[in-house]
């Protein structure tokens, strides 16, 4: 039996993160993407294997928000992300169930990793 890993301080950030999450989504066992949710408002998730742990990384992050405003409330102006690219750049942190040695107190999941994937934007 493979010990877990301890949760990772020293170089969360670390490129080889990115490069392995990389070939995890050419694999297809790391499932990334943009989700337009009603309201305009833009959801990132990961789903799979974490390039470090290998648990589920369950990530979500939404991306703009509907903002009250003299247009007549909520979802009429939306707060997006600069840059309307074809692919944009998502930041995913391990946010797994898996027990990490080590884990600050007060963080209740993930390793401790972030990586970046390029998805398609909706």
């Amino acid at each position: 039996m493979t010990a877990l890993p301890n949760y990772e301080t020293d170089n969360p950030s670390a490129y080889e993160w990115t490069d392995k999450a990389f070939d995890l989504l050419v694999a297809t066992k790391l499932r990334a993407s943009i989700v337009k949710r009603p309201g305009g408002v833009h959801v990132a998730e990961a789903r799979g294997d974490c390039p470090r742990c290998e648990h589920d990384v369950d990530f979500s992050q939404q991306l703009s928000a509907p903002l009250p405003g003299k247009s007549g409330g909520l979802g009429r102006s939306i707060i997006t992300l600069p840059a309307p690219a074809e692919y944009a750049i998502i930041d995913v942190r391990c946010d797994c169930n898996g027990s990490h040695p080590g884990r600050p107190e007060g963080v209740h999941r993930g390793c401790g990793v972030i990586f970046s994937v390029e998805v398609l934007r909706p």
